[in-house]
Formats: structure tokens, sequence, C-alpha cells
């Protein structure tokens, strides 16, 4: 690396890890409005309307019950259902478990609640059998956030796979084909990938907004909502610089309203459709600085498994067989 590269910069991570021990509940000292508007700040209460609302749910033609319900179309349908094909009178039915708030104290237990909520949710659809349901494990991979630990997939992926008896797809900060051999490594029996078919040929966004991936390195991008503990990874771009600059300024005393007017999800469709950058804020992980080309999803997936299959036939096979 030296030769080629010269001497490059060594990338350094600082934390701080503080000790969190529970406190016997107690309502003394309590305010009932108070109580009210920190509970529904919770991301397992809050709605999230602007997660549902941000994409158009009718592409395909295939969406045969989507999250929103009655005339009013409220986002509190227990899972979605779509149709394999035109033709077909089979589909997939969709759902999801989060238990983050819980993880702040006991990683184990957020995560058999969160499967266990996803279970509950998807018996909304005739299921047949648990060995039909497959499980997309997401995770973030953060580091250098005093007091808050964000523990990656190298060690979730095993830690799940140890009480899952059930597929699991990976998801978080995944793009090549050999992290997808890491992924199979760790326990995974697939993956998920969202920021790299952004940088698809067939992607429906705007062509600044790829090129802005390609050319982004895995430093460009920010965590937002980080003091609302509602901790979302987006583009570092101007409003999310501003974001963080009004999070950094407010602290403890950080509330959604200072910020919602920038980070509102029509915004965010806005910059993502007609490739203004910094318009608003938008969803892109820190796997863009492996991102290189925009590709078609034919030869994109066709070159993930075709790395795959490399790593573990060249790379991982010499180790087996010493």
């Amino acid at each position: 690396m030296a030769l080629l590269f010269g001497k490059p910069p060594k990338m350094q991570r600082a934390y701080d890890r503080e000790d969190f021990e529970r406190q016997p509940f107690t309502t003394e000292g309590i305010e009932l409005k108070d109580a009210i508007e920190r509970v529904m700040r919770l991301p397992t209460v809050a709605s999230k309307n602007f997660l549902i609302t941000i994409g158009d749910r009718s592409v395909t033609g295939l969406v045969h019950r989507d999250q929103m319900v009655g005339p009013w179309q409220v986002p509190v349908a227990d899972c979605a259902v779509t149709a394999t094909g035109y033709n077909q009178r089979t589909g997939e039915a969709m759902a999801m478990g989060e238990r983050t708030p819980v993880a702040l104290v006991n990683a184990a237990a957020s995560g058999r609640m969160a499967v266990a909520e996803t279970l509950t949710n998807l018996a909304g659809a005739h299921i047949g059998s648990l060995g039909q349901i497959r499980l997309s494990a997401n995770w973030m991979a953060a580091a250098g956030h005093p007091g808050e630990d964000d523990v990656t997939n190298l060690v979730l992926l095993p830690a799940a796979a140890r009480v899952l008896d059930i597929p699991m797809v990976a998801s978080g900060g995944i793009g090549t084909g050999a992290q997808m051999a890491a992924c199979l490594a760790l326990g995974a029996d697939g993956i998920n990938m969202g920021t790299r078919f952004m940088a698809t040929k067939e992607a429906p966004i705007h062509e600044n907004i790829k090129r802005a991936i390609v050319e982004g390195s895995e430093r460009d991008t920010a965590l937002v909502y980080r003091p609302l503990r509602n901790t979302a990874r987006v583009y570092k771009n101007k409003v999310a610089e501003r974001v963080n600059e009004i999070e950094r300024e407010q602290g403890k005393d950080m509330k959604f309203e200072l910020i919602s007017d920038m980070v509102a999800g029509a915004k965010g469709k806005v910059a993502l459709t007609e490739g203004d950058v910094d318009y608003g804020i938008w969803t892109s992980g820190m796997v863009q600085g492996l991102i290189d080309a925009i590709p078609s999803c034919e030869d994109l997936v066709q070159e993930i498994i075709r790395e795959c299959e490399s790593t573990i036939r060249d790379r991982l096979s010499v180790f087996a067989a010493s």
C-alpha cells in the first residue's frame, strides 16, 4: 500500500465509554405534559409519516396493500402486501419491528422484542409457516459518539445468528461482493443494499444525486437527530451541516421544531427528483466511499455475486486449506 499510495494518513477514532445504571422508577418530579412529550419523541411511538410517505407507494402497480389506511390515509397498517406478478395469485407481506430505546438498556432484549413485533405485525397476512419468513437485520456502524454505543454488524450479525433460526438478511453499509462474503461468514443468508442501488441506471432519482454518491467518500455523511434519540445517517450537504450546528448549539434542549422545516420529507423528495443536492436531507450510507460507478441493476448484481464467489474461492479457501 505504501508503494502505491505513499504514506496515506491513518484514520483515528476517539470515543468515551460511559456506564449506564438503571435507577428505580419513580414518578416524583415528573410532570404529565413533559412525560407525554418525551414519550411521543420515541421512534417506536411517534409518527413515521416522514419515512412512509417519502416515496411513491404505488410504483410497479403490484402494491396490493400499503401502510396507509382509511380515507385520511393514516400510516397504521400492520404490514404491507405486494403481488408477485400481474398474473399471479401469490405475493409478499412485509412488516417492521423496532425497539431502539430498549437497546440502550439491553441490546439482546431489543433484538428479541423487534423480532417479536415483526412477527405479530405479519399476523395481519397469511404467513403459512414460520419457515417462510425472511428477516432483514439492519444496524448502523457509527463511532465517536460519547454515551451511546452503536454496535456494528461485525458483532451484531453473529450475535443475531446465535439466537435466530430463520433466514437473516444483513443490511447497512453493504455494497460489494467482498462484503457479501463477510456477511455470509458472520451468519447472514443474504444481503440488502440501499445506497448502492441508488447509484444505478434504473434508480428513479436525479443524475446529480447519483454523481454525488459516486464522488462522495465514507466521511461525506452526517448523523442527524442524535440528541432526539432518533438517529439517521444522511448525505453531508449544507442542510445536514446546519442541522448538526443547531443540535450542537441546543444540546440537551434540542427540540425537533427547530429543524422540522429544514428536514421535511417534501424537501428531501425535491432534492432526489430535481437534483438539487443541498435542497433537503436525503439518506446515504458510508458505503458511498466504495461506490465508483453507476451500472445497471443487472450488471451490479452479477458483479456482486462474482466478487463474492471470487472472495470465497480465492481468498478464504486459502485459510481453509492451511
